[in-house]
């Protein structure tokens, strides 16, 4: 079975790759000519030279590409030399385009509750936007399965307006054996973060972006803010040395930075750069907390990234209990929060009996491998295999151990 993987974003699809080439499947990525350069491969964790031979640059997968029409020659012969196609972004639209279909389609985000839907002004901007949704909205109709990777209503809405089904599953996010073992070197970001470690009793990392001020769309804002207060209250009463580190990432730096300045805790606050993924889980893994989103209410990368390190992740979780058992999961054990009083409440804590929190983080460590790592991986591999075949799988069979 020979698989194609398109579009990297968060870095997912290579890490799908490798659980895959584990497996012995021959697995080939594509790399859009959008991709991120945090989100590039070379990007990650220490990467075998015999994977150079299964990565490929394509010239397409943007807005503006998908009126340029070269790409349709390339798709078909993408089509024609692989037994399985997955994608994300923008992908499913130019498949569709070009007379061919994806066989899986597992969504990052707005390439699924957002971008497949029409704008409704009068502008060229919006008429062709309307028209690559159309076919968005198409190829993702068209795909043999979907997966739903985010438990909100954001998500499940928009598959409902498609009237199509799909599997609750989540993406592959780390690869975990080698995340866990990184070795990454003398660098400028490994010794500012081994001396904020050495100066400071607690250190919460959140790498989640920026987003609380601005307003995107309704599935875009973090709640930035909330960590912020929260932290800042603690600051108040907190006899310990502790350190915030947020990143410069996301439309909402310097507001953050204007709200930190505005509550008197600059010096109690790291910025870094965005830096490659193995560099923040070197970041991470020197946290005692780590944070994610107070407002959308599903996790995201932040939550998934400080679990494999087992740390305890502040984020808010508005999802049943039911909708993890249903798939033969438990639900995560993160501290589930949505206010600033809750945050500074577990800080304090945290100050007073760092016991419970150290075996939260094992045990978030441990759920995470389960049913985010090997055991998500073989789901996958089910999903391959019955496409391959010609086999059509039910959810019954995608539960977990």
């Amino acid at each position: 079975m020979k698989v194609a993987l398109l579009c990297n974003m968060n870095n997912s699809m290579f890490v799908l790759q490798r659980y895959l080439l584990d497996r012995d499947v021959d697995s080939h990525l594509f790399i859009l000519e959008t991709e991120p350069s945090h989100f590039l491969p070379t990007a990650d964790t220490s990467v075998p030279s015999n994977y150079a031979d299964k990565w490929n640059k394509v010239n397409w997968g943007s807005k503006k590409s998908f009126f340029n029409l070269d790409y349709k020659k390339e798709i078909k012969y993408i089509r024609k030399q692989f037994d399985v196609v997955v994608a994300c972004g923008y992908v499913p639209a130019f498949f569709q385009a070009a007379g061919c279909k994806i066989d899986l389609f597992i969504p990052y985000g707005s390439d699924l509750y957002s971008f497949p839907f029409a704008k409704h002004s009068i502008s060229l901007k919006s008429l062709a936007h309307n028209i690559l949704a159309r076919f968005q909205r198409k190829g993702i109709i068209n795909a043999e399965y979907r997966i739903l990777t985010n438990f909100t209503k954001f998500q499940k809405n928009a598959y409902k307006s498609m009237k199509v089904d799909y599997f609750p599953l989540r993406m592959m996010h780390i690869y975990v054996k080698e995340a866990l073992n990184i070795d990454i070197g003398d660098s400028g970001i490994v010794n500012r973060i081994d001396r904020i470690r050495r100066e400071n009793d607690l250190i919460i990392v959140s790498n989640s972006r920026q987003v609380w001020k601005t307003y995107i769309d309704s599935s875009s804002s973090k709640g930035n803010d909330i960590l912020i207060k929260g932290y800042a209250d603690f600051i108040t009463r907190s006899t310990i040395k502790s350190k915030l580190v947020l990143f410069e990432y996301g439309n909402d730096v310097d507001s953050s930075k204007l709200l930190i300045d505005d509550l008197d805790i600059s010096d109690h606050v790291e910025w870094f750069p965005i830096i490659p993924r193995k560099e923040m889980y070197y970041v991470l893994s020197k946290a005692d907390f780590t944070a994610d989103q107070f407002i959308l209410g599903d996790a995201g990368n932040s939550t998934w990234e400080g679990m494999v390190f087992g740390k305890p992740v502040f984020v808010f979780l508005d999802v049943k209990e039911d909708e993890f058992m249903n798939s033969g999961r438990q639900f995560p054990p993160v501290l589930n929060v949505n206010s600033s009083n809750q945050i500074l409440n577990f800080l304090w804590e945290f100050q007073e009996n760092k016991i419970r929190f150290h075996q939260m983080g094992n045990e978030s460590q441990i759920w995470f491998e389960k049913y985010m790592s090997e055991g998500l991986a073989d789901m996958y591999l089910k999903i391959l295999n019955a496409t391959f075949s010609g086999i059509r799988i039910s959810l019954n069979e995608l539960k977990f151990n």
